[in-house]
C-alpha cells in the first residue's frame, strides 16, 4: 500500500461510519416477501408507511406550536419588566425630531434587567447543550444534511437530543440574540421523524413490536427526509417549500413515493400549525387560516430597468455570502481547537456573547434620535409597527425597532411596503453591517440556534439600504420593501446555495408572486459567485467535523481515474460456510464492516454480508444456539442486538467450545444482488452509484468475478481522490484505461489463466489444435516471473492472449459467467452445503 493509502487511512479513522441504505436481499427476506404478497400485507406496509408520515407532520405542527408560543410568552415577560425603564411619559406630537427624554439613571436599571434576563435564559439553555446533550448545539441542518447523506452522525437523532433542542432553541431566541428558531426547528422535524417511523428508543429502553419492519436504513432515512420537510413547513408556514427544501438541500436520495409522503407531513405540520394558533386566537370558535409569516402588502410590481440593481443585490449576496460563510469557517475551526475541548470555555464564550449583544441591542439605540411618528396610521404603516424605547408617546427609535424588537418583527418591518421614510439609509447600511458581525459570532456557539432569520434581517437591511439610495440620488422612485425582499433572498442564496426551495419559500412567507423572476435571478448570481469563491457552509461545517459527505457531482479529473486507484486492497472475504470461531476471529481481528462472500469451489464472489448482520446470526448462537432463523427471528434479535449495544467481546463472552466449532451458514442471510464494478470504472461512475444507490461499500471485480478491491464512502472524500490522483497522475494520463488494470490485477490472471490450462490439458489433453491456448502455455512457462507493467510489452502480450481465451466461445465462458458446482448426478450444489456432512445443512 502507498504512502498516501497509509495516510489516508490514518486520517480517515477520524471520520465516522457510514451508513447503507441498501435493501439486504437475502433468501429469508425474498421467502417473507413472497409470504407478503400471498398475504396481501404489501398494500398495508404501503398504506402504514403514509399513516406515519401524516402523524411526522402533525407532531411537528404542535411542536412548532410550543416553540412560538413558547418565546413570544418569554418576550413578553422579558419586555413588561422593562417597560417602565424605557418608556417614557407622554408629550404634545410635533412632526420635528424629538430629543432623547431624561431617565434619571433609570435607563442603565433597565439595561441591568434586560442583560440579567438574557443572561439566565442563555445560560440555562447552553446548559442543558454542554452538560446533557452536546448534539443540540447549533442549527442541526449539517446534522441531518450528513445522515440523510450517509453517515452517522453521533446522537444527532437522539430522544435527549430532542428534548434539549426543543427547550433551547426556545431560551436562545428568547434572549435576544442573532438567531432565529427555523434550522433547530428542521433538526427537530428530522428527530421526530426519525422516532416516530421506529418506535424504538435504546435511550429510554422503548420499542413497539409492531414498528419493527420499518427498522431499517431505508425506511428510517425517508422518515427523516419527510421530518426535515414538516420542520420547514412549520417554521416558515411553506408547505410547499419545505418540500422543495427537503428534495434539493438535506437529501441525497429521493424517489416519486417519498414526494408523496413528504407533501402529505409538510400539509400536516402546516395544518396543525395553524390549528392550534387558530384555537388560542379564537378560543375554540374557529376555522384554521393560513397567515403569512411575513406579509409583504400589495405588491406594485418593477420596472425593465430595477433588473440592473437587482443584478448588484445578487452580487452583493455573492460577495457578502462568501464573507460570512469565510469568517463562520475560520470561527468554527478555532472553536473546535480550543473552546470546545473545555466546557468552561464554552460557557465563558456564550456569556461574553451574551453581554455584548445584550451592550449593542441596549445601547446603540440611545445614539438614535426620536422620531415624530404620524397618530393616524398612513398606507403600509402603523403606529404599532414601531418601537417607543426611551422615547416619548408619538415618537418612535429606529435602531431599536430593529434591534430592541423580536426577530420576525423585524423582518415585517424591513419588508413593508409604502414606508420610505420608516427608516434612513444610516439605519439600515450600520444595522446591516452590526447584526452581519452579531450572527457570525453567535452562529456555531454551544446554544440552540439558526441562521435563517438573521440572514434575512442582513440581506433585507442591505436590500432596502440600496432603495433609499437610489430614491435619493438616482432621482427615481421605487419601493424599498421590494428591494428588501430581493435583498434577502440574495443574502440567503449566497450562504446557503439553495435555489429552488428558497425561491418557493419567500413567495409563500411573503405572498409576493410578482417579484419570483427578480428573486430567481439574484439567487441564481449570488450563489453562481459564491461558488467560486468558497463551499457551502453547511457542507465545510461537516468537513470540520470530519463527517464524511459526498457531493452531487464528480470532480473532472475522477472521470479520468480509474477505481483501482483508491480502492482498498486486499480484500478480506468469507465463504459460504464458515466455522462460528473463524467469523468471531474475523470479526475480533478488523474493524471491516462488509465482507464479500466466495463460492469455496470457483473462488468468485456469490454475495455480501454486514458485519451487523454477522454479529445478529453470532448473538443467535450465543445465545439461544439458533444457527436458523426466519426472518421475524431475525428482525427479533436485531432489535436485540440494537437495543443491547453488542459488540464482538459480548458475544465472544457467551460462546462455549461446542458452539464455537459449529458451522454457519452465511449463504441464507448474504445479499444476493450486491452491486459490484469492474477495474476499469472510473472513479466518477463509482461516485455517482455510491451515491444514489445509498451503499456504504462497493466490490471492485476482475473480469472472473473474483474481488480484487474494495471502495468504500471515505475513499471518494475529495481529499483523498486527490492525493491519489497527484500520485497516479503520470499513470492515469499516459496509459489505455481499458488496459491499465493496475498491478493487483496481475497474480489474479496468472492463477486463473494457469487454472484454466490445468483444467484443460486434464479434460482434453495438450491443445495442440488451439493456437490461443498454445500462446497462453508459452506465455505462463516463459514470463511465470516476471513482473506486470502496464504499458510495458509482456503487458501487452499477456492482454492479447487473456483476450483471446476470454473471448473463447466454449472453455471460458463458466468463468465469465459464475455457475453453480454440481454433483456426480448433474444435480446442482446448494450453497448451504459446501464441505460438510451434517444431515441438517440443507434446512434453515
Amino acid at each position: 500500500m502507498s504512502e498516501t493509502k497509509l495516510r489516508n487511512k490514518e486520517k480517515r479513522k477520524l471520520y465516522p461510519n457510514s451508513i447503507d441504505f441498501s435493501t439486504v436481499e437475502n433468501v429469508v427476506y425474498r421467502q417473507e416477501e413472497r409470504r407478503k404478497i400471498r398475504q396481501g400485507e404489501s398494500q398495508r406496509e404501503l398504506g402504514m408507511r403514509f399513516l406515519v408520515a401524516l402523524s411526522v407532520g402533525l407532531v411537528v405542527g404542535l411542536q412548532a406550536y410550543t416553540v412560538r408560543i413558547g418565546t413570544d410568552k418569554l418576550y413578553e415577560w422579558k419586555f413588561d419588566s422593562l417597560r417602565k425603564y424605557t418608556t417614557a411619559g407622554p408629550i404634545p406630537s410635533s412632526p420635528v425630531d424629538a430629543p432623547i427624554p431624561e431617565q434619571n439613571g433609570t435607563i442603565w436599571v433597565g439595561f441591568l434587567i434586560f442583560l440579567v434576563w438574557n443572561w439566565g435564559l442563555c445560560l440555562l439553555g447552553c446548559t442543558l447543550v454542554v452538560l446533557v446533550a452536546p448534539a443540540a448545539g447549533g442549527s442541526g441542518i449539517p446534522d441531518v444534511k450528513g445522515y440523510l447523506n450517509g453517515s452517522v452522525v453521533a446522537k444527532a437523532f437522539n430522544v435527549v437530543t430532542l428534548c434539549v433542542k426543543w427547550i433551547g432553541v426556545i431560551l436562545s431566541v428568547s434572549s435576544s440574540l442573532a438567531v432565529g428558531p427555523e434550522g433547530p426547528m428542521i433538526h427537530l422535524g428530522a428527530m421526530i421523524g426519525g422516532g416516530l417511523g421506529e418506535m424504538r428508543s435504546r435511550t429510554m429502553g422503548f420499542k413497539m413490536k409492531f414498528f419493527r419492519h420499518y427498522r431499517n436504513t431505508a425506511d428510517r432515512r425517508d422518515f427523516i427526509s419527510v421530518g426535515a420537510a414538516s420542520g420547514v413547513s412549520a417554521a416558515f408556514g411553506a408547505p410547499i417549500g419545505g418540500l422543495l427544501f427537503s428534495m434539493e438541500e438535506a437529501s441525497s436520495f429521493w424517489s416519486i413515493g417519498l414526494t408523496w409522503r413528504a407533501f402529505l407531513g409538510a400539509f400536516a405540520a402546516n395544518w396543525m400549525l395553524n390549528f392550534c394558533v387558530a384555537a388560542t386566537k379564537a378560543k375554540y370558535r374557529f376555522l384554521p387560516k393560513n397567515d403569512l409569516l411575513f406579509p409583504h402588502g400589495q405588491s406594485q410590481g418593477f420596472e425593465a430597468w430595477e433588473y440592473l440593481p437587482f443584478f448588484f443585490l445578487g452580487i452583493v449576496g455573492g460577495l457578502l455570502g462568501f464573507a460570512f460563510t469565510y469568517l463562520n469557517i475560520k470561527l468554527m475551526a478555532f472553536r473546535l481547537r480550543v473552546i470546545f475541548k473545555k466546557k468552561y470555555l464554552r460557557f465563558l464564550e456564550v456569556v461574553l456573547i451574551v453581554f455584548v449583544t445584550s451592550l449593542i441591542s441596549f445601547a446603540l439605540p440611545l445614539l438614535w434620535p426620536c422620531k415624530f411618528t404620524p397618530l393616524e396610521n398612513v398606507k403600509g404603516f402603523h403606529v404599532d409597527d414601531a418601537e417607543q424605547f426611551t422615547c416619548r408617546q408619538g415618537h418612535y427609535n429606529e435602531m431599536a425597532s430593529l434591534l430592541w424588537a423580536p426577530q420576525d418583527s423585524a423582518v415585517k418591518r424591513l419588508l413593508s411596503r409604502s414606508t420610505i421614510h420608516l427608516f434612513s439609509p444610516t439605519t439600515c447600511i450600520c444595522f446591516c453591517l452590526i447584526y452581519f458581525i452579531m450572527a457570525c459570532a453567535t452562529a456555531g456557539s454551544s446554544i440552540s440556534s439558526g441562521l435563517v432569520v438573521p440572514m434575512m434581517l442582513i440581506g433585507c437591511s442591505y436590500g432596502r439600504f440600496t432603495a433609499l439610495m437610489l430614491n435619493q440620488y438616482a432621482g427615481v422612485s421605487v419601493d424599498p420593501g421590494t428591494y428588501a425582499l430581493v435583498g434577502c433572498a440574495s443574502f440567503i442564496g449566497g450562504v446557503s446555495r439553495m435555489t429552488m426551495s428558497m425561491t418557493v419559500i419567500l413567495v409563500e412567507v411573503t405572498g409576493d408572486t410578482e417579484l419570483v423572476l427578480p428573486i430567481m435571478m439574484v439567487i441564481l448570481t449570488a450563489k453562481t459567485l459564491a461558488d467560486r469563491l468558497t463551499h457551502p457552509l453547511y457542507e465545510t461545517l461537516l468537513e470540520l467535523r470530519h463527517i464524511p459527505y459526498l457531493e452531487n457531482e464528480p470532480s473532472p479529473y475522477m472521470a479520468i481515474m480509474p477505481v483501482t486507484c483508491i480502492m482498498n486492497t486486499p480484500v478480506l472475504t468469507l465463504n459460504a460456510v464458515e466455522p462460528v470461531k473463524k467469523i468471531v476471529q474475523v470479526l475480533t481481528e478488523t474493524q471491516h464492516c462488509g465482507f464479500p462472500v466466495l463460492h469455496s469451489k470457483t473462488g468468485t464472489q456469490i454475495g455480501m454480508i454486514s458485519r451487523k448482520y454477522l454479529l445478529v446470526l453470532l448473538w443467535a448462537v450465543a445465545v439461544d444456539q439458533k444457527r436458523a432463523l426466519s426472518h421475524e427471528d431475525f428482525l427479533l434479535y436485531l432489535d436485540e442486538v440494537h437495543m443491547r449495544k453488542v459488540d464482538i467481546e459480548n458475544i465472544e463472552s457467551k460462546l462455549k467450545g461446542a458452539v464455537a466449532a459449529q458451522l454457519l451458514y452465511i449463504s441464507q442471510y448474504m445479499d444476493l444482488c450486491p452491486p459490484t464494478v469492474s477495474a476499469t470504472f472510473t472513479v466518477a461512475a463509482v461516485l455517482r452509484m455510491i451515491r444514489t444507490m445509498g451503499l456504504r461499500h462497493l466490490t471492485v471485480v476482475n473480469h472472473f468475478n473474483v474481488p480484487i478491491g474494495m471502495v468504500t464512502r471515505k475513499d471518494l472524500l475529495e481529499e483523498h481522490v486527490t492525493e491519489c490522483y497527484r500520485e497516479n497522475m503520470y499513470e492515469i494520463h499516459h496509459n489505455d484505461p481499458a488496459a491499465c488494470l493496475g498491478t493487483a490485477e496481475w497474480p489474479l490472471y496468472v492463477k486463473k489463466l494457469q487454472q484454466l490450462y490445468v483444467e484443460q490439458q486434464e479434460a482434453k489433453g495438450t491443445p495442440d489444435d488451439d493456437p490461443a491456448w498454445n500462446l497462453v502455455g508459452d506465455f505462463l512457462k516463459d514470463n511465470q516471473a516476471n513482473e506486470y507493467r502496464p504499458g510495458s510489452s509482456l503487458s501487452e502480450s499477456f492482454e492479447a492472449h487473456a483476450t483471446s481465451v476470454l473471448s473463447h466461445p466454449s472453455d471460458f465462458r463458466h468463468f465469465q459467467h459464475t455457475s453453480p458446482a454440481r454433483h456426480a448426478d448433474g444435480q446442482p450444489v446448494g450453497l448451504w452445503d459446501e464441505d460438510s456432512d451434517d444431515d441438517d445443512n440443507h434446512s434453515l
